[in-house]
């Protein structure tokens, strides 16, 4: 599946913006506006944010202009009213292409094969080549030893001698096809679960109690919201540090594709970073759940 310009999409204008949006199933929409906006996503300012893997569908207001799109929550944060002046409530919501549609609802479509099958003239044109040609078409392999002639006289043989040995020498010399055996090699370690990310971000929990809240709200249902003012770029796939407290105590790492980007805006009071998709969703759930069943 193509995808837009990594730089187009990641371009982000502040935009006041009045939205309408739905949750999948709902019919009531909820009304709320922007805070920034590009070609790829946007961030909605909402004291309702819906959470992170939600499909939802907005509708973008401006003057006479509008359009509606479907997206995808990728993090939220619901913050209370005596903090919103410290970071604001909402979502940021990437958007759905075509593609991403159609692929959702006939998933063979994404197969080149299908996508694009040859013609019957395409066919025709082929030309088909039988056994006898193809066996013609290889140029038979080149003399490695010339004819030999009467005159021709036999190339005496040099011996060179070899270094002197003793009798302790000989009882110890390999013989046959120990001799011939080559030296063993020491096997290189597999690398580890995503070691070709090479980008790392580090993510740090203070109490259980804020692991869990992360947990419940964002890590088990496949990605987490990163705050930084030097989020990596759109696609880019990278290592997750998960610093446990404690008494847990330890570091556990995923890997994980970045799928939204909030770049730092010179007034506003979004909070800047990235939004992540862990690469097996699965094994998160099941590694933090069994660390947390524990405790």
């Amino acid at each position: 599946m193509r995808e837009p310009s990594s730089d187009h999409r990641m371009k982000r204008f502040a935009r006041r913006l009045q939205v309408r949006f739905w949750n999948q199933g709902e019919t009531h929409p909820k009304a709320a506006y922007t805070t920034n906006i590009s070609a790829s996503g946007m961030f909605v300012s909402t004291s309702t944010p819906l959470p992170s893997g939600s499909r939802v569908r907005v509708e973008v207001s401006h003057g006479t202009k509008s359009f509606m799109v479907e997206g995808l929550v990728v993090h939220a944060a619901r913050v209370a009213p005596v903090l919103r002046q410290l970071k604001e409530s909402g979502m940021g919501i990437r958007f759905l292409s075509i593609e991403d549609l159609m692929t959702e609802l006939i998933p063979d479509i994404a197969s080149e094969e299908v996508m694009h099958p040859p013609s019957d003239s395409q066919k025709a044109e082929r030309p088909r080549r039988s056994k006898e040609s193809v066996a013609a078409a290889i140029p038979p392999p080149a003399p490695t030893t010339r004819p030999s002639r009467a005159d021709d006289k036999p190339t005496p043989r040099i011996e060179r001698p070899g270094p002197m040995r003793t009798p302790g020498d000989e009882r110890a010399a390999p013989r046959g096809a120990a001799a011939r055996r080559p030296a063993p090699t020491h096997k290189r370690p597999a690398p580890a679960l995503g070691s070709d990310h090479g980008a790392r971000c580090s993510l740090e929990f203070a109490t259980l109690e804020e692991l869990r809240a992360a947990f419940e709200r964002d890590l088990r249902k496949g990605g987490v919201f990163v705050s930084t003012d030097r989020p990596a770029r759109l696609h880019a796939r990278l290592m997750v540090d998960l610093r446990l407290p404690q008494p847990l105590d330890r570091v556990v790492s995923f890997a994980a594709r970045v799928v939204h980007v909030l770049p730092p805006v010179a007034g506003s009071a979004a909070p800047a970073g990235m939004g992540l998709e862990f690469s097996d969703p699965d094994r998160v759930v099941r590694e933090l759940s069994a660390l947390l069943e524990v405790e």
